[in-house]
């Protein structure tokens, strides 16, 4: 099994450790976690997480930290891969695009410590530090690492994925 392939098992099976996990602690009117990483101030937060079990949201928020460390090295992977078959401007786009995944990973690292502060913390809206810009840049970066993984793969399909024997 190649780099990709686990890196992209990993990226399923840490996702759906996070699913189970939040469909098991949560109600299905309690909204999601996108409610609280895109809340813009101390009074959205609450809002999003007034139906919410606080545990549970804090162990799927840790749970998060496994998935953007299977997503970073999976989209930094399959962009090198990418990037090695390819030819031209594409070639030279995924030598670039390839650190938008980790870069993405760090910023949902920052994003989930700012939403750890407020979930466990004596939290008031003084000490509120939004997730919001980090969110936004994290799935910016992943938009476009996805959006070049998508068409760098139709392009040259059978030489990006080929199984090496």
């Amino acid at each position: 099994m190649d780099k990709v392939t686990r890196a992209g098992y990993g990226v399923l099976v840490t996702g759906l450790m996070m699913l189970v996990q939040w469909q098991f602690f949560n109600t299905p009117h309690s909204g999601t976690i996108l409610d609280l990483e895109f809340a813009r101030t101390y009074d959205a937060a609450k809002t999003a997480t007034a139906k919410w079990q606080t545990g549970a949201v804090i162990f799927n928020t840790v749970l998060d930290y496994a998935f953007l460390l299977a997503y970073g090295v999976f989209f930094f992977v399959a962009l090198q891969r990418l990037s090695k078959v390819l030819t031209g401007v594409w070639a030279q786009a995924g030598s670039i695009l390839k650190w938008f995944g980790p870069i993405a990973a760090i910023c949902d690292g920052v994003e989930n410590f700012m939403m750890l502060l407020f979930l466990m913390g004596p939290a008031g809206p003084e000490t509120f530090a939004s997730p919001f810009a980090w969110a936004v840049v994290k799935f910016a970066l992943l938009g476009v690492a996805l959006l070049y993984y998508f068409i760098g793969s139709n392009i040259n399909i059978d030489k990006a994925f080929a199984v090496k024997k």
